[in-house]
């Protein structure tokens, strides 16, 4: 008897651990899963993750992010200012990315590994205004490097689940919003931000992982002076320039609505950081929560866990991190204010601590940072690169939207003078209404004194000088002018001058005065500017080819139409002219898709044609290239250089029906023609990645076509060229240079 119940005894307990097992399982599912949709935000992980990795046939992961460095000029050189960051998710607006870089004009890098979950095909995705390079596994699978506005890339790679793969991310901005951001997906991932988890740094950086146990952790050296608060340095302008204000805050508790924290900070364009440490009371997650008006950024043990610096009302952040009790850990909170109120605040909560306000006791100032003198100094270094074209005069860039985006024209202008009325500032690209402008560069003070700015606009504009909001009248309005004074120094200053047009007159004038110069527009010697070199562009001939003699054709068509793929196709000393109505002059066929070629680079130069007539409803041209989109085997660069098209009513020169890289247009003159200009179409059909204009005086260019298939074009040495964006306009850059 006493057998049979120690049987049925041992058969019970058996099925209660296999019913033990199998809940244990199914708990671990739901929380991978659960990890999955928050983007692998995993607990720290004990010695069951081997089990739960093999039950669910994946990774669980755990990094620290990539290692950022940020170059302040556009060539990836010099010394960086180099951190950890969890991910890659930057949208600066108008910001600069950390202290010491500009806010135009830089270039970064991101390098570490990428680890997946799953053993699959991987999407990556770059989000980027402007140029991207990215590397997975030592593979080039995106290159955009390009100017452009925001625009996604993407590539597909395969990786091997657990596996870590070399990832690397190059990055240039220009002028206007900086954005670069990094998701992934795959059959079992859903789009979205790589997560830090995902990501392991090549460097420690400044990120040092948190304690993932009970365990104490080793005790950090500091120089702290008790439960005190946090050092705060404040300065007299948004980007941490300027003069400084230092003290030490008990904490950070602070609703200044429209006054300042200090009297010698003004009362908008201002921003401050807070540096030194903070001890937890108990070993568990701790959550820091921010509310601000406007950006905030923090950091706990070098590690990112707010980053929200726009411009905003007053707003709640959040972010989780462990904590061991009785260790002190670094802590950094930078923010800015822009204008109207002002607020910052800091607080936590864990399991065993009610949300509230980080209290003074567990803030350890470090040491204080001097005050700097009130009076204004002359700048230290100037955040204009000094690689690339010096010009007198600002670097312009004029928008077809009223936030800076859309086509857009760069260009250098003398001073800030206009009365556009109800016309367009840059005809043909940007429209009379709904557009604006950015002028950037340096203004040369002659000497120390108090200047007093006058901007007179109609509607919203905006001055800077060395990164301070001095002039803040972004509001629709009609014609009128705001002034305001500020103390500068003799030299050079950052100058910056934003405006918009929703619609009717279109004013933007700025002048300037002090105790010896009566009130006057702000002179052309007053300002100089940079703008970046462009590279030189791969499949195009760096220079014009000899001319060697005419081949003359007269009163019929000459075709060019290769019957098989070729590399180069030169159209070198042709006179083509007294054409029949109705008939071309130079007809060249780039792709043939009954032959199934391409021609890869298409040239012509040293001809002339005349005397190309049509009938109305006929399209007929002096020269006509054609290519076929969808048959083609790759992009075709187009030369033209040293052409001369004079006498008829019909298109000087049509490029159209082609997917095209580079098309470079030097040295051409159109005279006596009804159209007087090159037409490259894209309006149906076709791309073109690039157009150059060079040496061409007074030509007129179009490029009429769908938003999207133009991106760049640039204008070099070529005064009173025309170029025009028409239609629904292509969303093109266009940059002209002197």
């Amino acid at each position: 008897m006493l057998g049979m119940l120690s049987a049925a005894a041992t058969a019970v307990t058996s099925r209660l651990k296999k019913q033990s097992r199998q809940h244990r399982r199914r708990a671990a599912r739901r929380a991978v899963r659960f990890a999955e949709r928050v983007g692998f935000a995993t607990a720290p992980v004990d010695g069951r993750r081997a089990a739960v990795e093999a039950i669910e046939g994946r990774v669980l992961l755990a990094g620290n992010g990539l290692t950022a460095q940020y170059f302040p000029n556009m060539t990836h050189s010099g010394t960086p200012v180099t951190r950890v960051e969890p991910t890659l998710n930057m949208k600066l607006g108008a910001f600069a990315p950390v202290a010491g870089i500009p806010a135009d004009l830089f270039t970064a890098r991101w390098t570490g590994q990428v680890q997946a979950a799953y053993t699959e095909d991987y999407t990556f995705y770059t989000n980027s205004d402007d140029g991207v390079r990215l590397w997975v596994g030592g593979k080039l699978v995106i290159d955009n490097w390009s100017r452009h506005a925001e625009t996604e890339n993407k590539a597909v790679v395969r990786l091997t689940a657990g596996q870590k793969h070399d990832v690397k991310v190059e990055y240039f901005e220009v002028y206007a919003g900086a954005t670069m951001q990094l998701s992934w997906s795959s059959a079992r991932t859903p789009k979205q931000i790589i997560p830090q988890a995902a990501l392991y740094s090549t460097t420690s950086g400044t990120t040092t992982p948190p304690p993932a146990t009970d365990t104490p952790a080793p005790a950090q050296p500091s120089t702290t002076t008790g439960g005190n608060g946090l050092t705060a340095v404040y300065y007299d302008n948004d980007n941490f320039t300027g003069v400084t204000v230092a003290r030490t805050d008990a904490k950070i508790d602070f609703a200044w609505g429209g006054g300042s924290p200090d009297a010698r900070i003004g009362v908008d364009g201002y921003s401050a950081r807070w540096t030194g440490q903070v001890q937890p009371a108990f070993t568990e997650d701790y959550t820091f929560y921010t509310v601000s008006d406007d950006g905030v950024r923090v950091w706990v043990n070098g590690q990112l866990l707010i980053n929200d610096w726009n411009v905003q009302a007053p707003s709640e952040n959040a972010g989780t991190i462990r904590l061991t009790a009785g260790v002190k850990y670094d802590i950094k909170i930078e923010y800015f204010e822009r204008t109207s109120g002002a607020t910052m605040r800091l607080l936590w909560s864990s399991a065993r601590t009610a949300k509230q306000v980080v209290p003074t006791a567990a803030l350890f100032s470090t040491t204080s940072v001097p005050t700097s003198p009130t009076t204004p100094t002359t700048p230290t270094t100037p955040t204009t690169p000094t690689n690339g074209t010096a010009y007198q005069g600002l670097v312009a860039t004029f928008y077809n939207t009223t936030n800076f985006g859309g086509s857009s024209v760069t260009r250098i202008d003398p001073q800030i003078a206009y009365d556009w009325g109800t016309t367009s500032p840059h005809g043909g690209v940007i429209n009379s209404d709904g557009w604006s402008a950015r002028w950037q560069g340096q203004i040369l003070i002659p000497k120390n004194d108090t200047y007093t700015f006058a901007l007179t606009s109609d509607e919203g504009a905006r001055l800077y000088i060395d990164g301070k909001l001095v002039i803040d009248h972004w509001t629709a309005h009609v014609k009128s002018e705001r002034s305001a004074a500020i103390y500068l120094t003799a030299g050079k200053h950052d100058f910056k001058l934003e405006y918009y047009d929703n619609l009717g007159q279109g004013v933007t004038q700025l002048r300037w005065s002090n105790s010896t110069i009566a009130k006057q527009f702000i002179p052309p010697s007053a300002f100089s500017s940079v703008l970046p070199p462009y590279a030189a562009i791969p499949g195009v001939n760096p220079t014009p080819a000899p001319f060697t003699g005419y081949k003359t054709f007269s009163n019929y068509q000459v075709n060019f139409h290769p019957v098989k793929s070729m590399d180069t196709l030169v159209v070198d000393g042709y006179r083509v002219s007294n054409i029949p109505i109705d008939t071309k002059g130079i007809n060249i066929i780039a792709h043939d898709p009954g032959n199934g070629f391409t021609t890869t680079n298409v040239t012509v130069r040293n001809s002339e044609v005349s005397g190309v007539w049509r009938t109305p409803g006929y399209h007929n041209d002096h020269i006509r290239i054609a290519g076929w989109v969808g048959k083609q085997q790759g992009l075709v660069n187009v030369t033209l250089e040293n052409i001369k098209i004079h006498t008829g009513n019909a298109v000087p020169i049509l490029i159209a029906d082609g997917d095209y890289d580079t098309i470079l247009i030097r040295n051409v003159s159109i005279t006596n023609t009804t159209l007087n200009q090159i037409q490259i179409s894209s309006q149906t059909v076709g791309s073109v990645k690039r157009i150059i204009i060079e040496n061409s005086p007074g030509l007129g260019v179009a490029f009429p076509g769908r938003p999207g298939s133009v991106r760049e074009v640039i204008v070099r040495n070529s005064p009173g060229s025309r170029v025009s964006d028409g239609g629904t306009k292509t969303g093109a850059i266009v940059t002209i240079m002197p």
